[in-house]
């Protein structure tokens, strides 16, 4: 496998973006949104946007595409009208360069046979766009954001063009009672990574990954570096211990890491620990549910250092090379 720096990812600058400056899809939808999470799991895959209503009744699914409306899109739309639940408001947004109508017929027609509760909004995206999220994406990873503002200045970044509603009024709307599950018996180390989850956006703002929505499973937190075999785990073992690591798929990338063992732990104050049988290295240290809030932040902080020491070095030896 070779190592690279991951595609062209100006989608999902501006879906940063977008999360970041929820009040733009308010004003599209009319709906105030509790929040926005990227590439949020759905039924086996992965909705661009999804978010929210802040009574957490009405669901809000947003694909987000810079070209052409396209069929592909069109199917993953699809699989969401047909796996969303009925009952209370769903709104699926596609966002998009250019529609053709045929297309939107045929997904008008998808809801009309769902007969769910859904509102679909088509909305044209102001080429313009293009040209600013280009000069975001030609930045350094770790500047992007900072400099997300640029895209402020393209007025009319949108346009709605269409909206279709279908609800058979006859139907017995009250049959299904929406309700979220909430499990009064979760442990603290859930809610501890959840924390730490807000606090690692918090503190590594300016790093596209952290804003998309993460799954905790087996008390486990797993973000993308950015380059192909190379991740950033947070977690908490089954013997209590407390860990931010960088874990490597390749041998080579974890060697040349470990040729500068020494400037590294330096900078990390000799916390470091290498494991060259794993291929990974991070900092270990005892949960205490008694001291969560400070190890919430000491986490958050180590995932920072661990993002503009380790993971820079090896996306300038991959720039190098």
């Amino acid at each position: 496998m070779n190592m690279h720096i991951s595609a062209s990812k100006k989608e999902k600058i501006y879906a940063v973006y977008l999360a970041k400056n929820k009040e733009i899809i308010e004003k599209l939808i009319r709906i105030n949104l509790k929040n926005l999470e990227l590439e949020k799991n759905f039924e086996n895959r992965r909705v661009d946007i999804y978010g929210i209503s802040e009574d957490e009744k009405i669901e809000v699914f947003i694909e987000l595409q810079l070209t052409k409306a396209d069929r592909i899109h069109y199917e993953q739309i699809k699989k969401i009208i047909e796996n969303v639940s009925d009952g209370d408001l769903k709104i699926i947004a596609w966002l998009a360069i250019e529609f053709d109508n045929d297309l939107l017929e045929e997904l008008k027609e998808e809801i009309k046979t769902a007969n769910k509760n859904i509102e679909l909004v088509i909305i044209k995206i102001n080429e313009k766009l293009i040209e600013k999220l280009e000069d975001l994406d030609a930045l350094d990873d770790f500047s992007i954001v900072d400099n997300l503002e640029i895209i402020n200045k393209i007025e009319n970044q949108f346009q709605v063009v269409y909206k279709y509603y279908f609800y058979d009024a006859t139907k017995d709307i009250y049959h299904y009672v929406s309700f979220k599950v909430i499990n009064k018996e979760e442990n603290e180390k859930i809610k501890f990574l959840k924390e730490v989850i807000e606090m690692i956006r918090k503190e590594s703002y300016y790093f596209l990954p952290v804003y998309h929505a993460k799954n905790i499973a087996g008390n486990k937190i797993v973000y993308g570096a950015g380059i192909t075999s190379v991740i950033i785990q947070v977690g908490i073992d089954r013997w209590d211990v407390l860990y931010v690591e960088v874990v490597f798929d390749e041998q080579k990338i974890f060697e040349r890491i470990l040729s500068k063992k020494e400037i590294f732990d330096d900078v990390f104050d000799y916390r470091l620990v290498w494991d060259d049988v794993m291929y990974k290295v991070g900092v270990y240290m005892r949960f205490d549910e008694n001291d969560m809030e400070r190890q919430t932040k000491e986490v958050a902080r180590m995932f920072d250092k661990l993002l503009k020491h380790i993971i820079q070095d090896i996306k300038r030896s991959v720039l190098e090379n």
